[in-house]
């Protein structure tokens, strides 16, 4: 299951917010989103052990592991019905991660 996440209140949380929701299909149609979110992010055991876990990567381990299951014809499930809450900090822990993301041009006030 890859799913979705929702940031606390906050001005960055309102860019992304905004960012976010265009992605999303219009008239309530389903949407099999495109982001992966290791917050948010369940794998059976047995696929985990077929897709060889968590590649050993700096940042994106999460978007790889969701590869390696495609590839090997596991079920993904992308689903925005079971958002999590997560941090919406800008000092950013892994480079190239969810904090760069938010950090962004695009998600800065006036862009």
């Amino acid at each position: 299951m890859v799913g979705t996440v929702v940031l606390p209140a906050s001005p960055p949380a309102a860019r992304h917010r905004a960012l976010y929701e265009v992605t999303r299909p219009a008239h309530g149609e389903v949407w099999h989103h495109p982001h992966v979110h290791g917050a948010n992010l369940g794998v059976s055991a047995a696929a985990y052990r077929d897709a060889r876990g968590f590649p050993p990567l700096a940042v994106g381990e999460d978007r790889a592991l969701v590869q390696a299951l495609e590839r090997g014809e596991h079920r993904v499930l992308r689903t925005a019905q079971y958002p999590v809450l997560t941090s919406a900090r800008l000092r950013t822990r892994a480079r190239g991660g969810f904090g760069d993301h938010l950090s962004a041009p695009s998600h800065r006030a006036g862009a």
